[in-house]
């Protein structure tokens, strides 16, 4: 305790007078872990942060300081924590990389984590050790180097680096205990992020032993590992170690997009003239052929307001571009356009542009002269949050639409703003707004819109964000018209409203609750789509390139014989299905009785799309027997088919009689009689009067059949033995069919034509028939 209170002592005498705290309506506990908020504290002059939780307890008089608070000197049970938080306090004031480790992490060494500290921090008898064991690359955590400083946990991991990545990539280092690797490229990595730290780009360090859901989450599986984050997607450094290469690794991790490369003097205006995707047009001039890393972090910052170009001032294609802007080619330079592409809006050239100078002149220009409401991002910087209605600060908007005939109004709005005194006021900001693109914003300020009574009007609204879900808004009443006589009138009048309300007290004259607003920069679905299954692709290759030969090999042999397995086990499963379906019994139908009751008649029944499967397909083993008729012969053949069959052969009740109408199902005898042959000859000529008295016993059970032609086609087969479907007279000539169908006619009556039928009959009882399947 001794020893605290003489730092207090030599503190007091270092300042030249006590330490003192500034008064503060609001104090909490003094502790450097605390609260995220600082307040501030004095001490000579010199300001640091410090958590604003101060309470009253822990408010050191002005006579007494440390002294106060000592244990030996005060009774409070709580003086040695009160006692010690404050001197931890005044060494984070009075020590300048205390005070920035405290902004950027929210602690101090003295407050560190304990798993991460390794062994004592402190001065003690092994400090020594420790720190030749940190030095020699053995990371016991001794004295602290440029690496600790970056230490990232998990949760950092997840709140802010991911989150951050999409606009500002990140550089991982992993490392552990008794690594000889780490403690080779430790003076590499150490470097590099002095260098990556200047130029604005995120850096984080983590004991991979320690942090193990961080590396579990990033598939660190040895160290030291190297990694890349950008867009949330993690990318490893594979190769040799050096400078050159690392720079090269964080180059490869920008998009490609990211920044124009072939801009020259013939695409100089048309890039210049596509602000209206609301974006201003940013041009960097440098020696090199690449931009610097220090330009692609910047672009990839402000990739949201600004378009990025780089030229390389040796090319001889830019020495229009460089002349019209008085750009010195051994010089860095930058240029800034609006809508008015004639001549920059900001330059600036130096020998080298530092980040911190890029940003400076990027902030203060990275909006056009009129932006545009485009997205909810856009919105949340013209228009931000002002709580208090002294200090409010206002949205001027102007209500168009996309079409060209409302060009006039924006143009003339910027027209105005150039020249209007308000352009100077940091509490306003002029804007605009598609109405038939963000429809919901625009439903939502419905009240008092009809005070614009002018036809030739475009609406202007005044908007005031109360905070981020609500915002008080009012009109002006005369609109903004496009009528040049107006047009001063409607300065007046704007110039007046915003005098007004700026010095008023008062919110607006109405109040919503503010709608989310719709990207219009956003990419389309099936767009967005592409490129995700791009990236999973992306990832899944990365996963695979990432672990050695070996593993990949055997994780694909695997999956292959997984899927070879599966396929064979199908097969199988569809093999043994066939074979159970051919066991059991099919479920076929009795056959319809071939006579009547009586058995005086027979009966013959009619085939159809709507019997086949009664009389054909789907009955019991037998035999259907199918005669070919048209129409006009159907009467007298149907007779003679029943004298034929009856008695001799229908009392058998396996025989089913029926007839086919060949006026009605040609097509279908045509493509029995097609498949018959392999379809290796092409039917299609097939005359009905060829193929009448034709009949077909059918066993649809066991799928073949047996066909009968008349007599005079018999003779006719015997005459064309070569081609059997050319023997059936299926592609006779016109005048050859009507001369056969003629003779058919005088010589052959329809009766005639099943001569022979029943001999045929008995042939296929005693199987003497050829069979055809099928």
């Amino acid at each position: 305790m001794a020893r605290l209170d003489g730092r207090c002592r030599r503190l007091q005498q270092q300042h030249g007078r006590k330490l003192q705290f500034q008064p503060a309506a609001e104090r909490a506990d003094l502790s450097l872990a605390g609260s995220d908020q600082p307040s501030r504290c004095t001490s000579g002059g010199r300001r640091g942060k410090v958590p604003k939780r101060l309470t009253k307890e822990d408010h050191p008089p002005d006579d007494g300081s440390c002294q106060h608070w000592h244990p030996d000197k005060n009774k409070d049970p709580n003086a040695a924590d009160v006692f010690t938080r404050i001197n931890e306090a005044y060494e984070t004031l009075s020590d300048e990389e205390k005070r920035r480790q405290y902004d950027r992490f929210g602690y101090t060494t003295a407050r560190e984590p304990q798993r991460q500290q390794g062994f004592h921090q402190g001065g003690g008898p092994f400090e020594g050790f420790g720190n030749f064991f940190r030095s020699s690359g053995f990371h016991f955590g001794g004295g602290e180097s440029i690496i600790d400083k970056y230490t990232v946990t998990h949760r950092m991991y997840e709140t802010k680096i991911l989150p951050e990545s999409y606009n500002r990539p990140y550089f991982l280092y992993a490392y552990a205990d008794f690594c000889f690797e780490c403690s080779r490229i430790d003076h590499h990595i150490e470097k590099f992020i002095k260098e990556l730290d200047l130029v604005g780009f995120g850096v984080g360090t983590f004991h991979a032993g320690h942090a193990v859901g961080l590396a579990s989450e990033l598939r660190v599986h040895h160290v030291p590992a190297i990694l890349g984050i950008v867009n949330g997607r993690a990318t490893f450094f594979t190769g040799s170690v050096g400078p050159q290469q690392f720079r090269d690794f964080i180059r490869k991790m920008f998009p490609s997009k990211l920044i124009k490369r072939k801009l020259t003097d013939d695409t100089y205006n048309t890039y210049l003239d596509g602000w209206t995707d609301n974006q201003v047009r940013a041009i960097i001039l440098g020696q090199k052929e690449e931009p610097a890393i220090r330009f692609l972090a910047t672009a990839m910052y402000y990739k949201n307001f600004v378009k990025f170009a780089y030229i390389h001032t040796s090319s001889p294609d830019v020495a229009k571009i460089m002349k019209k802007n008085g750009v010195n080619k051994y010089r860095e330079t930058l240029l800034m356009f609006n809508e008015e592409s004639s001549s920059p809006v900001a330059t600036i050239s130096m020998h080298q542009l530092s980040r911190s100078t890029l940003n400076e002149v990027i902030e203060s220009n990275k909006f056009l002269l009129l932006p545009r409401l485009s997205s909810q991002e856009r919105f949340d910087e013209l228009c931000p949050v002002e709580r208090s209605a002294r200090r409010k600060k206002l949205c001027i908007v102007l209500f168009t639409k996309k079409a060209n005939d409302h060009e006039v109004y924006r143009e003339s709005f910027r027209q105005y703003i150039r020249r209007s005194p308000l352009i100077q006021q940091d509490r306003v900001r002029f804007t605009y707004v598609y109405e038939d693109t963000q429809k919901d914003f625009v439903k939502s300020l419905t009240k008092g819109s009809k005070s614009v009574v002018e036809n030739n009007a475009a609406k202007v609204v005044f908007i005031w964000r109360m905070d981020i879900h609500h915002l008080s808004y009012d009109w002006l009443k005369t609109g903004w018209s496009a009528n040049p006589n107006r047009l001063q009138e409607c300065e007046e009048y704007l110039e007046e409203k915003v005098k007004l309300l700026l010095n008023s007290d008062q919110s607006l004259a109405y109040k919503i609750l503010l709608p989310e607003f719709h990207n219009e920069h956003a990419l389309g679905l099936m767009v967005r789509i592409l490129y995700r299954l791009l990236d999973w692709a992306e990832r899944g290759f990365s996963y695979l390139t990432w672990y050695d030969g070996f593993t990949v090999s055997t994780v694909l042999l695997s999956l292959f014989l997984m899927f070879c397995m599966g396929y064979f086990m199908n097969k199988m499963a569809d093999i043994e299905n066939q074979q159970v379906k051919e066991k059991e019994p099919k479920k076929v139908k009795a056959r319809p009785p071939s006579t009547s009751v009586d058995n005086k008649k027979v009966n013959i029944y009619e085939i159809n799309y709507k019997s086949y499967s009664d009389l054909v397909s789907n009955v019991e083993t037998g035999l259907t027997f199918a005669l070919l008729v048209d129409e006009e012969s159907k009467e007298k053949l149907l007779h003679r088919f029943g004298e034929l069959v009856y008695p001799t052969y229908t009392r058998y009740s396996a025989l089913t009689f029926g007839f086919v109408d060949l006026d009605l199902y040609l097509g279908w005898y045509r493509h029995l009689l097609e498949e018959c042959v392999d379809f290796k000859q092409d039917l299609s000529g097939i005359k009905i009067k060829s193929c009448l008295g034709t009949v077909l016993a059918i066993n649809g059970f066991r799928k073949y059949f047996y066909i009968y032609h008349p007599k005079r086609v018999r003779r006719w087969v015997r005459q064309h033995t070569d081609n059997v479907p050319s023997s059936i007279g299926f592609f006779d000539t016109d005048e050859e069919s009507d001369s056969e169908e003629k003779r058919f006619r005088e010589d052959v009556p329809s009766e005639d034509l099943l001569k022979g039928y029943t001999n045929w009959m008995d042939r296929v009882f005693d199987g003497s028939n050829f069979i055809k399947r099928k």
